[in-house]
């Protein structure tokens, strides 16, 4: 089976709903820290969970983030149905994920709510300026002192 490559660009993936979470019964196995060093020098730390579930799972595309790959997975649940991770959102850097069923209709209990959709936004934008060479006011340092 061939599996799409879906080019992403950057941003937080946010990934799914703690309620689809739960659904699928997805845990954190375990936390891996990477760190993402760019061309002019600047490091960035980010803190990743892995998740594991028993249901059976196969991947059905990859998110190309760049620096990194993300798969979306389709998972068998023990009736026998199947549900399939989609991006839901994707603006300004933010990715939420949600649940389609066998139908390809949105399974109501993974949706993101509108307001986690506009905060995810507004904190990759300002992930954004932060990263910029320049940085927002309020986080510049203080100018050193001048000597005469």
């Amino acid at each position: 089976m061939a599996i799409t490559v879906l080019p992403v660009s950057g941003g937080r993936i946010y990934g799914l709903t703690p309620k689809a979470r739960a659904l699928l019964g997805l845990r954190v196995a375990r936390t891996e820290i990477v760190l993402r060093a760019g061309a002019d020098g600047r490091q960035e730390r980010l803190a990743r969970e892995v998740l594991a579930t028993e249901l059976e799972r196969e991947p059905i595309a990859l998110l190309d983030l760049g620096a990194e790959v993300q798969a979306l997975w389709r998972y068998r649940l023990p009736d026998g149905r199947s549900v399939a991770e989609d991006v839901q959102a994707h603006a300004e850097g933010a990715l939420h994920l949600a649940l389609r069923g066998p139908d390809g209709e949105w399974l109501a209990g993974s949706l993101w709510a509108a307001e986690e959709i506009e905060r995810g936004r507004r904190a990759a934008r300002g992930l954004r300026r932060v990263r910029s060479s320049e940085p927002p006011p309020s986080r510049r340092p203080p100018s050193p002192p001048q000597v005469r």
